[in-house]
């Protein structure tokens, strides 16, 4: 009894079948040298390909799914319109090496994790097409076979590029989770670290604007203490949220702590630093309410609904923020820049949360506490000894004689404007 056809994985092959160039002596392809860039009568007829549908063919019976197309615009067009695992396309069909528009958006970012293989089908008798196709992929995921192949080998060109690409995609899932946290999709603290030094290095060696700022939840253990952990979870989730949403593209988002956050915002100043300090505070205090909880269930429309709140209780969310700038030449180093921020945080949070604070100005509070808490006399006044004996200095500099003071207004005599003169010099 023989054994039945062992069934391949799911499959969505594009076959491109598209007229193909024609091969002329050794050294050229397509009447041209093989490097030479496109010429204006590169559109010119060619020869048409050997069907490739009728090759791949055999693979229907295993499973795979094949979509023919015969124009480079119906190819961008099927490219466009779902999704496909492997794209198949006659060596010759790239010409002299130009890739064509249909086939960068192949290699760009078609495919749902990444750009679409291709499996090239050459003919073993003329390996310059072949050559000329490799080249112009470079970089891409790609796989050569020949147009005689048998069944078998089809099979296993097309399961080893899916193979490789499952690899590439396993690889690429590993580095992200490695660098991004899994709860709130930002940067994690060693990846947020590099990112802060580069930053902290380009701001300082073209003179920019840097900010930093730290966010910590006000009251999150209490959140842990009075509901499941998936609550706390969820608010975490949501506060990874509102720190995304409060991003331009060049920023940096990290989740640095069990309830902390930190935003690098390059070419800002304070006073828009500022800003950003205070609409995070308020999005931060918008999550406040009933607590969320996560289920998996369908609403009545059938769309699947992932978040419920729960009928009691309620949180009230808020954050204590400290932020710290840097113009390019202010500070010595992004450890620096760290520590002064954090300065900033601890004293939000000495101060009750809900609120961000600059750490310049604590720097302005601690120079003029010492005068606010301990208030010094007034100093003495100034006093000139003359033959009529000591004499005030008044605020605006004038001297009297005592018998004009008995008057009402004072006067000063030629003589004491003589000795004022003396004082001021």
């Amino acid at each position: 009894m023989s054994a039945r056809p062992r069934r391949l994985r799911p499959m969505r092959l594009l076959i491109a079948d598209l007229p193909t160039a024609s091969v002329g002596p050794a050294g050229t392809f397509d009447g041209e040298p093989i490097g030479s860039p496109p010429s204006a009568d590169s559109g010119r007829s060619r020869s048409p390909s050997p069907e490739l549908a009728r090759v791949f063919r055999p693979l229907e019976a295993l499973g795979v799914e094949l979509v023919v197309t015969e124009t480079a615009q119906a190819t961008e067009d099927a490219l466009q319109s779902k999704p496909f695992d492997i794209l198949v396309i006659d060596a010759r069909a790239f010409g002299k090496g130009a890739a064509r528009p249909w086939d960068r958006r192949a290699r760009s970012g078609a495919r749902k994790n990444g750009a679409i293989p291709i499996l090239l089908v050459a003919d073993p008798d003329d390996p310059i097409p072949a050559v000329v196709a490799g080249r112009a992929l470079r970089g891409s995921q790609w796989d050569l076979v020949h147009r005689d192949a048998p069944p078998e080998e089809l099979l296993l060109r097309t399961e080893r590029i899916m193979d490789q690409v499952q690899l590439l995609d396993d690889l690429e899932r590993a580095r992200y989770h490695a660098s991004h946290d899994d709860r709130t999709g930002l940067l994690r603290p060693l990846r947020f670290d590099a990112r802060l030094r580069e930053h902290f290095s380009a701001a300082q060696r073209h003179r920019l604007e840097l900010a930093l700022v730290l966010v910590d939840l006000d009251r999150f253990g209490e959140v842990n203490k009075a509901y499941d952990h998936t609550v706390g979870d969820e608010l975490i989730a949501r506060a990874g949220s509102v720190i995304r949403m409060s991003l331009r593209t060049e920023d940096v988002g990290a989740r640095i702590g069990g309830d902390e956050f930190a935003l690098i915002l390059p070419y800002t100043q304070r006073v828009d630093a500022a800003r950003v300090v205070t609409r995070l505070a308020g999005r931060f205090r918008a999550l406040s309410g009933p607590p969320p909880q996560r289920y998996h269930g369908r609403s009545d429309e059938g769309q699947e609904d992932l978040l419920a709140r729960s009928s009691g209780g309620s949180i009230a969310v808020s954050a204590s923020i400290g932020f710290e700038t840097f113009d390019g030449t202010d500070l010595r180093s992004p450890e620096e820049l760290r520590q002064r921020a954090e300065r900033a945080l601890r004293s939000a949070k000495e101060r009750g949360g809900n609120q961000g604070i600059y750490y310049r100005s604590l720097e302005e509070e601690e120079e003029w506490a010492p005068k606010i808490l301990h208030p010094q006399p007034p100093p003495a006044p100034l006093t000139y000894t003359a033959s009529l004996g000591n004499f005030p200095v008044s605020g605006d500099a004038r001297l009297f004689r005592s018998e004009d003071l008995k008057g009402g207004e004072p006067k000063r005599s030629d003589h004491e404007d003589e000795r004022l003169d003396a004082f001021d010099d």
